[in-house]
């Protein structure tokens, strides 16, 4: 609080109950019972310092003069706050007036109270009073001139004062009230609020009074001085108080209850039993939020299906139940739900704890159920929100209709005007400004230049020198791609073998307009640094972002000494997901385009001199890959292989071949007739024997069990997925169940945290994993199992590390940006 309140300044209760650690009720009460004048209000106002002109002050000086009691004029000349140089003058010259009053000499007593309040006047700083106090104390000391002297007169003049320095102070809590006036008795009664009333609720008036009187010793640092509150009045208020609350609570309950009563018995029994189902593990290790969410979606998907059979039911007129036998199956229901419902809560740490153990990962002590069910109930009423206002919606669409057609076509009119508008609505405004701002962003994020990759001096690298796309043209996942991965020492020194350096070309979005000429681009920079004399060439097709997983690109260049060319063309700023919902076709494209154009040079080589020619993706880049290839075109002249790592549920080619595996091998890891065109491997490798033979083209599919992206699939919401049939997966939890709608729904949250489980589980592919499935793909032969074991752990140490690593430098294995 400042050390005085200037005229006309208003007092926030708000500012006053942060000043005190209180809340505004004390504040309130304590604000009106101001002597009148000392505080104004107004409505719409609220309360303010009185504005005091000299004519006022002069009128207070004068009253003070004839009643001994200070004005208006004179209280808000008190000083604001006592300071440590105000107080000790205050003192002395009490004591200079207690031995005058001892001696029985008015005169000097008056001229000693001169100074006193003379000395209160300077520390108030009031620049509108200052004229009147030689004036006014000049008027006391005439008229203490006209009383009689006497010692007994003299001690009462200073008894007084003495008083009212102690009030205006505010420092003597609990005084004797005898011979005080009712306005010095107040700040007393204030101060002893609880104890002189007697009162025994210490926990609420205790608190109370501690609150008002730090109000009230505020307000008297300044002059103020509340009218004499009786303890009985103090309590009306507090009653009042609770009574306010408890009418607040029960128009809540009652709301509440409404709400209740409009719910759907059937659809709660519903959704308790799915929200319990959505506690069971899948694939993925959830955090509580995730689970909440996921909870109240189910929850919500058996509520919306419970009012459904509801209204059913009603449609075909079936006899309802006897109200008895109604309440009493309600009962038993509900407390069978519920009781499911505590069970399952209760489980819920030991089912996640059994997906962390077969990845290896530390096992929770809770599954914090108390924040699950807040954050499912926050979901299932946005959604109960959401729903309803679709209702409203249609009936009022079905209203309308109503009054032209028939009232069944007049419902379905307004459901499927409903429809389109939320349809409407949300593509038109939500997703499109989503999607533009998401657009922008990751534009201005992919061309972003780091500091912490400098541009390659390596000539056989993209953007380095004498290269045909700049540095700055080949987006942030480009210049990862291009600035990390080994060098020829690096692998020599770890070989033991003579290296070459590693050939790495790739294409951001800015180097052409069209993905036809981007590729023309590549293949010509890939002819400038001599990619079509190695040995192995690999066209890349990036995730989204275009991003490259570099587990994959160091295993394969580590095998073959850097004898490898890699070439890879960006075709989308956004992730995944997005650019597969948003640019469904742009990946495809730019995959072909790429693929086209290498592959048409590619065969006009001589074959004893050409590299071979492998596909690589994954994820989406998987799936894109896929679609590049047309076999028919190269039943004359194949290519020597494909590794596609992680392929999403939608690839055709890995769903075709997969549906068509041999009877008996698991859905998680298929066999495909001999195995001699296609196989499939995971953590423990493939299911056919190392030196099975191959033809003359090699496909292998890097999949793990427990990647929900590659085995979501929409009908698992009513029919159980073959890849939980016996045997299961490595890394799928023995206690995974399968529930209609939603293992679905849960499936579909395991998708989008598919790349927070740890590498080699999930969606996070460990480098020695890929240093198998190179091995098989390229036909690697001049690698001891020992030096194989070597090169794995070489790579799971480099890699572990910086996927693990939560800095805000983003390096090439942390930006998972598929």
């Amino acid at each position: 609080m400042p050390d005085a309140v200037p005229p006309g300044a208003a007092f926030l209760e708000l500012e006053l109950a942060a000043r005190f650690g209180c809340s505004q009720s004390p504040v309130r009460e304590a604000l009106p019972r101001q002597e009148e004048g000392l505080v104004q209000r107004s409505d719409h106002r609220g309360a303010r310092a009185p504005e005091t002109s000299h004519d006022e002050a002069a009128e207070d000086a004068a009253a003070t003069a004839r009643s001994g009691v200070p004005g208006r004029g004179a209280l808000l000349a008190q000083p604001a706050d006592p300071v440590d140089a105000l107080v000790p003058d205050l003192r002395r010259h009490l004591d200079a007036m207690e031995a005058a009053a001892e001696a029985g000499d008015p005169c000097a007593l008056a001229q000693i109270g001169r100074e006193f309040h003379r000395r209160r006047f300077t520390a108030a700083r009031l620049p509108s009073l200052e004229p009147l106090p030689p004036r006014w104390l000049t008027h006391v000391h005439r008229k203490a001139g006209d009383v009689p002297a006497g010692r007994v007169r003299c001690r009462e003049r200073y008894a007084e004062t003495r008083t009212m320095e102690r009030v205006g102070r505010c420092d003597d809590p609990t005084p004797a009230r005898q011979g005080r006036r009712p306005e010095q008795q107040t700040a007393a009664r204030w101060s002893g609020t609880g104890r002189e009333a007697g009162h025994t609720d210490r926990s609420g008036r205790e608190h109370y009074g501690r609150c008002s009187r730090q109000v009230v010793d505020m307000l008297a640092s300044i002059g103020m001085r509340p009218r004499s509150v009786p303890p009985a009045d103090l309590e009306r208020g507090m009653q009042q108080e609770r009574r306010r609350a408890a009418r607040i609570a029960a128009r809540a309950a009652g709301f509440l209850r409404q709400r209740a009563r409009g719910l759907s018995g059937v659809g709660l029994a519903l959704g308790t039993l799915l929200f319990a189902a959505a506690l069971t593990p899948t694939l993925v290790p959830r955090t509580s939020l995730t689970q909440g969410a996921l909870a109240g979606a189910c929850f919500a998907a058996g509520y919306g299906l419970g009012v459904a059979w509801r209204w059913l039911w009603a449609y075909l007129e079936l006899p309802e139940p006897a109200e008895r036998a109604r309440r009493i199956a309600n009962g038993l229901v509900a407390t069978s739900c519920l009781s499911i419902a505590v069970i399952f809560l209760w489980r819920a740490a030991e089912w996640q704890n059994s997906i962390r153990a077969v990845m290896a990962m530390e096992p929770v002590t809770s599954a914090h159920p108390f924040q699950v069910c807040a954050v499912a109930l926050v979901t299932f009423a946005t959604l109960l929100a959401l729903a309803r206002l679709f209702g409203l919606a249609a009936g009022f669409m079905a209203g309308r209709a109503g009054r032209f057609v028939p009232r069944r076509i007049a419902t379905m009119v307004g459901v499927s005007v409903a429809v389109v508008l939320f349809w409407s609505v949300a593509n038109g405004v939500f997703f499109r400004a989503a999607f533009h701002l998401l657009d922008a962003s990751f534009r201005e994020r992919d061309a972003l230049l780091e500091p912490e990759r400098p541009q390659p001096v390596e000539p056989a690298r993209a953007g380095g020198p004498g290269s045909l796309v700049r540095w700055g043209e080949l987006g942030r996942a480009g210049r990862e791609f291009v600035a990390s991965g080994p060098r020829a020492a690096e692998i020599g020194a770890l070989t033991a073998r003579p290296a070459a350096e590693p050939i790495r070309v790739y294409v951001g979005l800015r180097a052409a307009d069209t993905a036809q000429e981007r590729a023309r681009l590549a293949v010509a920079e890939l002819k400038r640094v001599g990619a079509f004399d190695r040995s192995i060439l690999v066209v890349i097709t990036p995730t989204g972002t275009g991003w490259i997983d570099p587990s994959a690109m160091n295993a394969v260049e580590y095998l073959h000494h850097g004898d490898v060319a890699s070439v890879a063309l960006q075709y989308s700023y956004l992730s995944s997901p997005l650019s597969l919902l948003v640019q469904p076709e742009y990946g495809s494209d730019a995959a072909r385009a790429l693929f086209a154009e290498v592959y048409g040079y590619w065969t006009t080589l001589p074959r004893e001199r050409r590299p071979r020619l492998y596909l690589h993706g994954l994820s989406l880049g998987a799936m894109h890959s896929e679609s590049s290839v047309e076999l028919f075109e190269m039943i004359g002249d194949p290519i020597n292989g494909a590794l596609w790592s992680g392929p999403p549920f939608g690839s055709r080619f890995w769903r075709l071949v997969t549906d068509g595996r041999n009877p008996g091998s698991p859905a998680w890891l298929p066999e495909f007739r001999d195995g001699r065109f296609v196989r499939f491997m995971n953590q423990d490798g493939a299911r056919e024997p190392a030196d099975a033979p191959w033809g003359p083209m090699r496909i292998v599919y890097l999949q793990y069990a427990s990647d929900a992206v590659t085995f979501f699939d929409y009908r698992d919401s009513y029919r159980s997925p073959a890849w939980l049939q016996a045997p299961r997966g490595p890394d799928v939890s023995p206690q995974l169940h399968w529930y209609p709608l939603v293992t679905a729904l849960q499936l579909a949250l395991d998708m989008a945290m598919a790349t927070k489980p740890p590498m080699g589980y999930g969606h996070v592919y460990a480098p020695q994993h890929y240093v198998d499935a190179w091995a098989a793909v390229t036909d690697v032969r001049d690698w001891s199992q020992e030096a194989l074991a070597t090169l794995k752990r070489h790579l799971a140490k480099t890699a572990g590390p910086a996927l693990e690593d939560d800095g805000s430098d983003e390096g090439a294995y942390r930006n998972r940006g598929g």
